[in-house]
């Protein structure tokens, strides 16, 4: 009668099997699926077998036998073709295994890739960091008038300082020899979480926000556990005012990454990066602009620089950092001023990649990798001479007065979060 039943009917011959197109282009492109298929194509990826039987939409069915795909070696010499008493025709393509193999070798490839840009990545950044701290140095000697020494100098200290032997007190246990180590251990991988480079190299997808924070703080920790260590009264008062510090910087800079992480729905600095960059205009909203003064504002009280401490100063009534690493000396004070050296960095690398995201690479091209590298010295050169300028024009606080700052920015912090929340 002309009619064709839609339930398989194996007692007619009727079997109701079809074949589907791929949904990966990339997988099966070397089989062209057939046009009905086009129109039902489900989500996934449809894997042919070595046999198949065929159900063409719209026609009678093909019920002759199974189609068999044909033999690689013979892919482009014939096709093998399945008709039915009324005359369909189809054709099934082989899946090449090679092709698969060196699809897996390629994805091994690109992994290995992957984790070179990210060593590479976090080499420059801790070869890039002394001379940040030098160019600040010698920026602010030059708008105060003086010659200053040369961007450069930090490498020669570094240098002359892991050539000299390292005194230790008799009275220091294993936490005193240990902690540059850790300080310095820590500093890095929190700068291999951080996009520099590349926005999207990093293998740790969640939690890059809350590791990055309670890593810090580890480092931070045992340096006042050291500075505890010597006995010495001097860094027992640095230690103490250090902790008073850190409990106030620490969850403004939670705080401020998550007014970022609010929008993107992710605490992967990655997914904040390219949130950002797929709206630009949010970097102009009020919750970002908050949470960046809450977060440069916490960059001069966690690495030590005016108003809150004086990095150049050894009076020992207004040190805070300089107190607790008052005992070192050799290779164990050249970890510790390092370390110091990248965590400026890293928090200078935060406030550019995180809220001004623009030229950082989205790919592992070299042209692409050059532009990324080329756009985070630039914008890691204009807070530094920000940082300069603030610190040739202000004066240190009174120690009874930091608490009062760290305040407004936690307040800042706070309100970057309440304002992205109710924008939403």
């Amino acid at each position: 009668m002309g009619l064709r039943p839609d339930s398989p009917d194996p007692a007619h011959g009727i079997y109701v099997f079809s074949v589907r197109g791929a949904a990966a282009a990339d997988l099966l492109g070397a089989i062209p699926p057939d046009r009905g298929s086009q129109r039902h194509r489900a989500p996934g990826v449809a894997v042919f077998r070595a046999f198949h039987y065929l159900h063409e939409p719209g026609g009678p069915v093909a019920r002759k036998g199974p189609i068999r795909s044909r033999h690689p070696r013979r892919a482009h010499a014939r096709d093998l073709r399945a008709a039915s008493a009324s005359g369909v025709r189809a054709r099934v393509l082989a899946l090449h295994c090679r092709r698969a193999r060196r699809g897996v070798r390629l994805g091994l490839v690109g992994g290995v890739t992957r984790y070179l840009v990210l060593a590479g990545q976090t080499l420059v950044a801790v070869a890039l960091a002394p001379a940040l701290a030098g160019f600040i140095r010698w920026l602010k000697a030059r708008l105060q008038g003086r010659r200053g020494a040369p961007p450069w100098q930090p490498y020669f200290d570094v240098r002359k300082l892991f050539g000299k032997e390292a005194v230790v007190s008799h009275t220091a246990s294993w936490i005193f020899k240990a902690t540059p180590f850790l300080v310095f251990g820590t500093t890095v991988v929190v700068a291999s979480l951080v996009p520099v480079v590349v926005a999207q190299v990093s293998p740790f997808v969640v939690g890059d926000l809350f590791a990055a924070v309670y890593l810090l703080l580890l480092g931070t920790f045992f340096l006042a556990l050291a500075g505890l260590d010597t006995g010495s009264p001097f860094g027992g008062m640095g230690a103490s005012r250090e902790m008073t510090v850190v409990a106030l910087t620490e969850p403004t800079v939670a705080l401020s990454i998550v007014a970022l992480a609010l929008n993107a729905g992710s605490t992967s600095f990655s997914q904040i990066v390219a949130h950002t960059l797929t709206q630009p205009s949010a970097a102009l909203g009020p919750g970002h602009l908050l949470a960046f003064a809450a977060l440069f504002i916490v960059t001069l009280a966690e690495t030590g620089r005016l108003p809150v401490d004086n990095p150049s100063t050894h009076l020992e009534l207004t040190m805070i950092h300089e107190a607790m690493v008052l005992e070192y000396s050799g290779p164990y004070l050249a970890l510790i001023e390092w370390g110091a050296a990248l965590k400026l960095l890293v928090f200078l690398t935060l406030a550019a990649n995180l809220f001004m995201p623009w030229g950082i690479a989205l790919s592992l091209a070299p042209m692409a990798l050059l532009i990324g590298l080329g756009s985070v010295i630039a914008k890691l050169g204009v807070l530094a001479a920000a940082i300069a300028v603030l610190e040739t024009r202000v004066a240190k606080l009174r120690l009874f007065r930091v608490p009062e700052l760290l305040s407004v920015s936690f307040v800042l912090a706070l309100l970057a979060v309440m304002s992205t929340f109710l924008a939403r």
